[in-house]
């Protein structure tokens, strides 16, 4: 049996791969914060050990099984896995099935991306920027995984319903419409789920209110809570569905490699936009630490992400972080290389 299981975890992908283990440390996560039992815990992970054990053996046919009653389409890892734990914590994991689409969306050429040289451009702008391994690479964009996705859709039943999951942030609402494009030939009824806009309506009080960057950072509880105040939602119409194709045919068509999210649309901006931010995030911490000494890039880039509305990844911002040393404006100790080998601060 042990060399299946390790036949088993050779044949995932890393994608697959990097979900479950996700998925077990989230169970992790829940455990030491005392909101999971110790039973609960073992039960689950034993339940996902045997749906591992049993998917594996099932044809790929065989994967929307009678038992499917709906379809969920999240942006992100993150997200998916919440709503992988809200399903069970519902008793409805056997009957829903979670699509993953696993790209930032606001960042990147986007321009021809239903041909193979327009994933192969998009991949290449990454490979020479983000300082990514080719296994992390942007692998949505990977000739097998679009191959898979499409797969994936065309195997769903026309009168199963479909739910796409997004936030008020460029890449789910980006994803939003580049989901409806490649549902454009299903007939399937499509909801669309703002979790943004819910959370607000659900969980806000007078005292507090929280405003989440992407629906990954809500908690698996939450999403439960959201899915149930849209069971009697109608699902949009052909006019509306229409409407998001075309939005992507738009947004596909622009040369801008940053987007942002603001005032309810998509905004192409340049890509040194944030950049002014970056140098004053810089100064910022020369202020607070009292001196001109060099800072850690990762603690830059932790304060730039942490004090922003946008939702941009660390990839994107040591990029342009690279640049600003680059052009002469920041100095650099160390190796750029990755973010943990090298300090910057502005030059004097």
């Amino acid at each position: 049996m042990v060399k299946d299981l390790r036949k088993i975890m050779n044949d995932l992908t890393e994608i697959e791969a990097k979900s479950l283990l996700y998925y077990f440390f989230l169970n992790i996560e829940r455990l030491d914060n005392g909101e999971y039992s110790k039973e609960q815990f073992v039960h689950d992970t034993m339940k996902e050990y045997q749906e591992l054990i049993e998917g594996y053996t099932k044809k790929m046919n065989d994967d929307f099984g009678d038992q499917l009653s709906h379809v969920h389409v999240m942006f992100g890892d993150s997200s998916a896995g919440g709503l992988k734990f809200a399903l069970k914590q519902m008793g409805l994991r056997s009957l829903h099935h979670v699509m993953v689409l696993r790209d930032n969306y606001a960042v990147g050429p986007m321009q021809q991306l239903n041909t193979p040289d327009g994933r192969n451009c998009r991949r290449e702008w990454f490979r020479d920027r983000m300082n990514l391994h080719d296994a992390d690479d942007n692998f949505m964009y990977d000739e097998y995984f679009i191959n898979k996705v499409v797969a994936e859709i065309v195997r769903i039943p026309e009168h199963i319903p479909i739910t796409i999951w997004t936030g008020n942030n460029a890449l789910e609402q980006i994803g939003v419409r580049y989901a409806l494009n490649l549902f454009r030939n299903k007939s399937n009824p499509i909801y669309v789920i703002n979790t943004a806009v819910d959370s607000h309506t659900l969980f806000d009080t007078p005292e507090l209110t929280i405003d989440y960057r992407h629906t990954g950072e809500i908690n698996p509880e939450k999403l439960g809570q959201i899915m149930k105040h849209n069971e009697c939602k109608a699902a949009i119409t052909r006019t509306q569905r229409e409407a998001f194709e075309q939005e992507w045919l738009n947004l596909s068509g622009e040369s801008s490699v940053l987007r942002i999210w603001e005032q309810q649309e998509v905004i192409h901006v340049n890509e040194d936009y944030y950049d002014q931010y970056i140098i004053e995030t810089v100064s910022k911490l020369h202020s607070n630490f009292g001196n001109h000494e060099f800072i850690k890039s990762a603690r830059v880039i932790g304060e730039v992400i942490g004090n922003l509305e946008q939702l941009l990844t660390d990839s994107f911002f040591e990029h342009r972080l690279r640049q600003l040393i680059y052009s002469g404006i920041l100095e650099i100790k160390g190796v750029p290389k990755a973010m943990r080998y090298y300090c910057v601060r502005l030059k004097i």
